[in-house]
């Protein structure tokens, strides 16, 4: 599949995920800087390729503004980027069908290089390979990627009749070339999963340096705390089956250590209305967590804190056990301790 010479590249934005983290919004239409994600991702995309497809599911509508073509999967069941990279390979071959190569681009991705695409270029060819994908230090992207057409009809089996999933996993069967970037300085590749994610974004684009954490955690909430059937009082609910995730972030490790010491310790549940009931959709720690989750319409609650995450959330942010003090050793050896 390996070519050489000069070529054009066709994109894919990929905005198919479901924002787990994130509370299940569009997180590509978060904020930053004054802009969308997406904007930042389209601003950054579009000097360096041809036509560029914007991939995603529901309702379409909620992108007219882009002026991109839209296209949701083209396979069903949401099975992840792979069916948004075959959705373009599709789109490529059907619409542009003197382009033979595709790159991939994650749409919570705002500082993408400049410099991308001829990256990964440069290393597809020189190292006479099939596909490309971006790596930064040890960490590879392979979703950020570049991928020929040619890998539609194959990779269209490998998701409807072996049900793959993993982009790493079909990766490697194939000839990756890595296009390496340097890991000192921002994260080019900073992608933005967690409320703090975006803290950091934000931070980067004022010019600011914000560490990235040095330990993190996720607790899941896999029923409603003190209540029957599901239910606390008349309206909140769970639905069975449904768990809604809590992530703790090192940035937050005192906020985290207050609340859970607290004479009442609480946690912050964003309530989405649903056939006259209040789902909930997302909880935090604190409230500003919370609120980063929160849609239009939904509203804060708070409720005592279960003891399994009360007990997590101490562990979580308990300091380091202080370091074994050496015993010093006398210059005489009659006086050392056996």
């Amino acid at each position: 599949m390996g070519g050489r010479g000069m070529m054009t590249v066709a994109a894919v934005l990929l905005a198919g995920g479901q924002a787990t983290r994130m509370g299940g919004i569009d997180k590509m239409l978060l904020h930053a800087g004054g802009q969308s994600l997406l904007h930042h991702v389209i601003r950054r995309i579009r000097p360096q390729v041809g036509p560029i497809l914007l991939n995603a599911n529901g309702d379409l509508r909620r992108f007219s503004a882009t002026g991109l073509p839209v296209e949701a999967d083209s396979v069903g069941g949401q099975p992840g980027p792979l069916a948004g990279i075959l959705t373009g390979l599709e789109w490529l071959k059907r619409d542009h069908p003197d382009i033979s190569w595709l790159v991939s681009v994650a749409t919570d991705t705002p500082l993408l290089p400049s410099d991308f695409v001829d990256r990964l270029r440069q290393a597809q060819r020189e190292q006479e390979a099939d596909l490309a994908c971006a790596v930064r230090g040890d960490i590879v992207h392979p979703v950020l990627g570049l991928w020929p057409v040619s890998l539609a009809e194959p990779l269209r089996r490998a998701l409807t009749g072996e049900n793959l999933r993993k982009v790493g996993l079909l990766t490697a069967r194939y000839r990756v070339a890595h296009a390496r970037w340097p890991d000192n300085g921002p994260d080019p590749f900073l992608n933005v999963n967690t409320p703090e994610d975006l803290v950091r974004l934000e931070l980067l684009m004022d010019g600011g340096v914000l560490p990235a954490p040095s330990h993190a955690d996720t607790l899941t909430l896999s029923a409603v705390p003190d209540g029957q059937d599901g239910e606390i009082g008349p309206s909140l609910f769970l639905p069975p089956g449904k768990t809604v995730r809590i992530s703790l972030e090192a940035a937050h490790v005192e906020e985290y250590r207050a609340a859970a010491n607290g004479a009442r310790p609480e946690l912050v549940l964003v309530a989405r209305p649903v056939g006259g009931r209040d789902q909930i959709v997302a909880a935090a720690i604190t409230e500003a967590e919370a609120d980063a989750y929160r849609h239009p319409g939904d509203r804060l609650l708070r409720i005592a804190m279960p003891a399994a995450v009360q007990h997590r959330v101490l562990q979580f942010t308990a300091p380091p056990p202080p370091a074994p003090k050496r015993r010093r050793r006398s210059g005489n050896p009659d006086d050392r301790t056996p």
